[in-house]
């Protein structure tokens, strides 16, 4: 166990700083491409092993149901699609699929505990090198998508947030359930908020909907009004800083929530002839596919986008150039493994939500209900999940969560049979 600790270890920290270091070392992509390459190899034959000898996971299921899936798409697309384009093009969706069935058999080990502290000591030194590695990018190159922290400069910017909010929100609940466990702790917002500051100078304009829904579920608490005032207070000055920030780099953060801006950032721009926008995507994949009842369910093939592989797209992929930039998870599961694939994936990454009645805390259950909003919006606003880092972070917390987070803890210690001593003087009392 101790080994595949180390190889999990080893695979998140080369997911998650190759980008920060091709900054400093462009020359170097293509070893960093096969290290990846290399990298989803061990995750999918930790996967194996565990699969070899259990199969309690629920993403077992979901695991031999995809390879099924996924197969009779490789067999209906085997024209345009070879047998080593469809094989590469699998990595993005078995390395989400494999890091869940992983990290759920660590957390059935007796190492859980110690890997859950190594995990944390990771989430804070990767959280805290975003704010020097981003405030350079924004000196360099300005506000946008160049500000990705360790993701570098290849697009992360939206990635960065949605991570920045999640890790800063997760501390939040673990340290304020240590002090209370239904109530939020001040000190622990104002602390762990700090982790936020990338995403007042990356110009990701979802970051204005995730402190929304952070301010409110952190003032969310159990007949305990009075001390929501500060978090209240300490949200305004949050949203007047992005404001603030949004409005010196990029532009009036008013245009954010404007009928027509949203409509050409989201559906429609005819002046854009590169990066056509996401929900406009969704509308040319139905047509590229032309109501074809085969293609709607089983997709283009595995292979469309080049993504981070090394072995290049599908013959019909490289006709898809509109296809290229930002697309939502929903849009690139689907063209290549159809609505059958978006069946299976989607319920595994929620498969925490069904577990929600095994807790019992407050803060255990804001997160819960956080980490469903910020994957629901993965799904609609970018490929987050198809990120190696995100796919491991989100993972562990998804696993976290859904087996009890802090509340699991308190469980695991209520039902530990008292001392052998302790038990015979109860036992003599009640005589």
């Amino acid at each position: 166990m101790n080994f595949r600790i180390l190889l999990f270890f080893l695979v998140l920290l080369l997911n998650s700083f190759f980008g920060a270091v091709l900054m400093a070392v462009p020359g170097a992509e293509r070893i960093f491409r096969f290290a990846v390459f290399a990298c989803d190899g061990i995750m999918i034959g930790m996967a194996v092993t565990v699969v070899w000898r259990s199969r309690v996971f629920s993403g077992v299921r979901y695991l031999v149901l995809f390879l099924f899936v996924s197969t009779l798409t490789f067999f209906l697309n085997v024209q345009s699609v070879g047998i080593a384009t469809h094989l590469n093009g699998l990595r993005q969706p078995l390395f989400l699929l494999t890091t869940l069935i992983v990290l759920y058999d660590i957390s059935q080990s007796s190492r859980w505990e110690v890997f859950e502290r190594i995990f944390n000591a990771f989430l804070i030194v990767f959280a805290l090198l975003q704010i020097p590695l981003s405030l350079y990018q924004f000196l360099i190159w300005g506000a946008g998508d160049y500000v990705g922290g360790t993701y570098g400069y290849t697009g992360g910017s939206g990635f960065l947030t949605q991570l920045a909010f999640l890790i800063s929100f997760y501390f939040i609940a673990r340290s304020s359930w240590l002090d209370d466990p239904d109530s939020v702790r001040i000190r622990s917002v104002l602390l762990y908020s700090l982790l936020l500051l990338p995403c007042t100078v990356n110009e990701t304009k979802i970051s204005f909907i995730y402190l929304a829904v952070f301010i409110v579920l952190l003032t969310m608490s159990r007949g305990k009004i009075l001390k929501s005032i500060p978090i209240v207070a300490f949200g305004v000055a949050l949203i007047l800083l992005l404001n603030y920030y949004y409005g010196k780099t990029v532009g009036d953060p008013q245009n954010v929530f404007d009928e027509r801006f949203l409509e050409r950032y989201l559906v429609y721009d005819s002046r854009e002839n590169v990066d056509v926008p996401r929900f406009q995507k969704m509308v040319l994949m139905f047509r590229v596919m032309r109501g074809d009842i085969f293609q709607m369910l089983f997709g283009l093939g595995y292979g469309v986008f080049a993504g981070e592989n090394i072995l290049g797209t599908s013959s019909f992929g490289r006709s898809l150039w509109y296809f290229q930039g930002t697309r939502i998870q929903l849009n690139t599961v689907w063209i290549q493994g159809g609505f059958l694939a978006v069946l299976v994936l989607l319920p595994i990454s929620f498969w925490f939500l069904r577990r929600r009645s095994i807790l019992t805390s407050g803060n255990m259950r804001r997160f819960h209900t956080f980490l469903a909003m910020l994957l629901a919006s993965a799904w609609t606003y970018n490929e987050a999940l198809y990120s190696r880092p995100f796919a491991m972070i989100s993972g562990f917390m998804i696993i976290w969560i859904g087996l009890g987070g802090m509340d699991r803890r308190a469980h695991e210690k209520a039902s530990e049979p008292a001392p052998a001593a302790l038990q015979a003087a109860m036992e003599v009392g009640v005589r």
